[in-house]
């Protein structure tokens, strides 16, 4: 059967559905087998005119299968199956995978420029427009994208995912309380500003400014306070429905926290360290003082000075009384 009619998925821009990422995700794993099983160095470019090749084939079956598998299911069965070694791969992952919802807040924490990309990885190239991501092309390890002000790349890698943000924005730790768990109040008020500050730096038309606070029905923007260890280790997460919070965190620990968001790639993480020696901690040592005000130095240093002069009369009168009872 032909696979002409395929193209036209690959082609046209895919819109995020509620803004799941496991269909977009799962198609970028499924061609990374593409290029493992068909390609020696990753090079899976049916775009150049050049005639189909294995690789190609099962690149577009991937998407088929994941959007449209009621219509293409015939594909993975009888003769045309035995004989097409890019169904095969194709029809076993989609056979075999998971399917379950992936929320952009589930991504770890993002990566800066530049992309690094193992021949084998598939980036898939996000792009916003009318403030609405859409996926804008997947691409094989050999072809690696570039990270600009209105896109947002994932990477489907060999034991896992990760992703690119231009977007760098972090928040605040505004207070860190000692205790048996440590009460770290995190704020991320000023998230346009850092954004602005960084487009001024590189110079970047303010046309790229469509991040909002609201989604496309209007309801205010939800966030996840996500956190763990910097060492690696269980993973915290809070929902939060306003601009800070306040998580507990165990003792003796450095933690890398961040901002997550179901509207995009999220904050880049901060380190919030609540072992003693750290300087957060000495930080919040100092903060539980008294305040003290210069009357009250001024004060506790004529105290000290009165009781001086009070001893030191005190050590004269005893000398005198002794030196008149010897010459008795």
């Amino acid at each position: 059967m032909g696979i002409s009619w395929f193209v036209f998925f690959t082609w046209c821009i895919a819109y995020v559905t509620s803004f799941d990422l496991g269909p977009i995700i799962r198609t970028a794993q499924c061609r990374s087998q593409c290029l493992r099983k068909h390609t020696v160095d990753g090079n899976c470019d049916w775009y150049s005119g050049q005639q189909q090749t294995t690789c190609s084939m099962c690149w577009q079956y991937c998407e088929a299968f994941e959007n449209r598998w009621e219509k293409t299911r015939t594909v993975c069965e009888g003769d045309q199956y035995l004989h097409c070694p890019a169904c095969q791969t194709a029809c076993i992952f989609r056979k075999t995978r998971v399917e379950e919802k992936y929320l952009p807040s589930m991504l770890p924490a993002p990566k800066k420029s530049p992309i690094n990309l193992d021949k084998f990885d598939v980036a898939v190239v996000m792009r916003k427009l009318y403030k609405q991501w859409r996926v804008d092309g997947y691409y094989p390890g050999d072809r690696v994208p570039n990270l600009r002000p209105d896109t947002w790349i994932i990477v489907a890698v060999e034991d896992g995912v990760r992703h690119y943000s231009w977007q760098e924005w972090v928040p605040k730790l505004d207070s860190l309380k000692k205790g048996p768990l440590y009460e770290a109040t995190i704020s991320w008020t000023d998230v346009q500003n850092q954004l602005q500050k960084q487009r001024s730096l590189e110079q970047v038309s303010s046309a790229y400014n469509d991040r909002v606070e609201k989604d496309q029905s209007g309801n205010k923007e939800s966030y996840v306070v996500s956190w763990e260890p910097e060492s690696g280790g269980l993973m915290g997460n809070q929902v939060a429905d306003s601009n800070s919070a306040q998580i507990s965190l165990l003792p003796g620990t450095k933690y890398l926290v961040r901002i997550a968001s179901n509207d995009g790639p999220g904050s880049f993480p901060i380190e919030v360290d609540t072992r003693p020696s750290s300087v957060q901690a000495e930080k919040m040592a100092t903060s539980l003082l008294p305040d003290l005000y210069p009357w009250d130095i001024f004060a506790a240093s004529v105290s000290a000075a009165v009781l001086v002069v009070v001893v030191g009369m005190y050590k004269v009168c005893r000398k005198s009384k002794d030196i008149e009872v010897e010459e008795v």
